[in-house]
């Protein structure tokens, strides 16, 4: 049997009448006697029972060992600071946090090698955004931003090192055009380099939605959405293994809009309901 250790700290600090706020978390693992895999790519003769000929066939196998001369390991981190200027009218927001794995595997070219030769497979992933929020008044509100990621692997076997890394800026924003019409944009532009051929891709994505409030107290809503306007939403991403790195390529939901009625049966005396979502450091997101 393997036995895993595990660590988790989390730290949470609010200042919410001058609208700061900072939250982070760093979790870490380790493993002893990690159960690991064996795999196996290798040439063996097997027969076509329809033809009745022994043909040499590409087999593989996977087999599983304790891994006791070495510790697999893990440690992710993650942090959210948000600030406030000028009575709430602008707001920073800085998130980011970095992760990185050791992965042990064995591979093997043998048919009854059951040993195999060990890779350690090493994985650091680092995560930065940063957004502004500009809200001079409930009529309007845009939020300018931009995420970045880089993955680095290491592969002992082949010696072999990869990195690819994506840009995306994007912009967030609404506008009432009148007390009860609401117009709203979503859009995201994703850089991306160091794929493997024919998975790199550079989607623009722009959500749009527009919003009419009607019925005694705007209680009713009725919203048009559309979703992925010029059809471009493709995820591209990366995926690190004790033996392999796969990239992917998903073509996902493609242009399509939908229409929201919604009715609040309620108004609560303190302002959103607690189950609102948030950013972790307690923010509340783009209003969209």
């Amino acid at each position: 049997p393997e036995f895993s250790h595990q660590l988790n700290v989390r730290f949470r600090k609010n200042d919410f009448q001058k609208g700061n706020n900072f939250f982070a978390f760093v979790n870490a693992g380790l493993t002893n006697n990690k159960i690991v895999s064996l795999s196996k790519s290798y040439f063996d003769d097997l027969m076509d029972y329809q033809t009745g000929q022994t043909n040499s066939t590409l087999v593989s196998e996977t087999g599983y060992l304790n891994e006791t001369s070495d510790k697999p390991f893990n440690v992710s981190s993650f942090y959210h600071y948000g600030k406030s200027l000028k009575e709430k009218t602008y707001n920073i927001m800085l998130m980011g946090g970095v992760s990185y794995n050791k992965n042990i595997g064995y591979v093997s070219t043998e048919k009854d090698d059951n040993i195999g030769q060990k890779n350690v497979a090493r994985n650091i992933v680092l995560n930065q955004g940063l957004m502004f929020r500009y809200n001079p008044s409930e009529n309007l509100e845009i939020n300018p931003g931009v995420r970045y990621q880089f993955n680095h692997t290491e592969n002992s076997l082949t010696n072999r090192t990869t990195n690819v890394s994506s840009w995306t800026p994007t912009l967030i924003g609404s506008v009432n055009i009148t007390k009860t019409t609401i117009f709203g944009a979503d859009l995201s532009k994703q850089f991306n380099s160091g794929y493997g051929a024919g998975i790199n891709a550079n989607p623009f994505v722009i959500n749009t939605y527009l919003e009419q409030k009607f019925l005694s107290q705007q209680r009713g809503t009725v919203r048009l959405q559309a979703f992925d306007l010029l059809n471009q939403q493709t995820n591209v991403s990366r995926t690190v293994s004790e033996s392999m790195i796969t990239d992917s390529r998903t073509n996902r939901l493609g242009r399509y809009f939908m229409i929201l009625f919604t009715y609040k049966f309620q108004k609560f005396a303190m302002g959103n309901p607690e189950g609102e979502n948030r950013f972790p450091g307690g923010m509340r997101p783009p209003r969209m």
